[in-house]
Formats: structure tokens, sequence, C-alpha cells
């Protein structure tokens, strides 16, 4: 299960890096912070499709990109950068058709084992920023 777990966490990361650029793309803004402010300001839709054809919706303090034969990304805005859980992580394998979806504990060791040798930035129990890439 290691290998696999691996290999979805990083295929996973890349969707939420797509995600997020697709979303910095389509309102040129950078940053969850930033779309959140926008869309509470009426600036720009709370809900809507972009261009690539994926669905979007803002809330709290981030968004969800939901990418057509792909899962929901769920991305949180924060002062050191736009970041995901551990659960958002395992909730877009599970709403991907992931199955079956490796167990929290071992996600968590995958991006554990990715933030200790530099591929990966953690932001605090269970979260880790998204590079841009």
């Amino acid at each position: 299960m290691e290998q696999t777990a691996w290999r979805l966490v990083r295929a996973s990361i890349a969707s939420f890096s797509e995600a997020k650029e697709a979303m910095e793309a389509e309102f040129g803004l950078v940053g969850a912070p930033a779309i959140v402010h926008s869309v509470l300001k009426g600036a720009v839709p709370r809900e809507g499709k972009l261009r690539d054809g994926s669905e979007y919706f803002v809330h709290g303090i981030g968004y969800t990109v939901v990418s057509s034969g792909a899962g929901q990304a769920h991305i949180d805005g924060s002062n050191i950068g736009d970041l995901f859980s551990v659960y958002d992580l395992s909730f877009y394998m599970e709403t991907s058709g992931v199955d079956p979806v490796p167990d929290i504990e071992d996600l968590e060791a995958v991006l554990e084992g990715m933030a200790e040798c530099g591929k990966l930035q953690k932001a605090g129990p269970k979260k880790y920023l998204i590079s841009s890439q």
C-alpha cells in the first residue's frame, strides 16, 4: 500500500496545484484570501465554471474546485499561503473514485515523509502548503 499511497498523494497534490492555478488565472488574483475577499466584496461570483470546465464554489476561508472526471479539491487560505489538510486529500481521493482510499494515518505518513525531504512544506498539524509550480 505504501507505493500506492505515495503515487496517489503525489497525483492528488498535483491536482490541488492545478485547481489553485486555474482559480488564480480565472480571477487574476493570487491566493485563496484574495479570492474570498473579492467574493465578499461582490467583485467575483461565489460559484461558477472556470475556463477549463471545472466548477468552483467559494466558502469560508477558501474554495473548492470540482474538475470533470476528478474529485473535489478543497483549498483554504492562510497568512502563510494556500493549504490543504490530510482530510481534504482523503476526500479528494474519495470523490475521485479511488477505492480503497488509504487510511488517514497512511496519507499523513506519506505527507510527513514528503515534508521531511523538502518536497512539501508543513503548515500546521495535518496541514500542508500548496506550492506554486
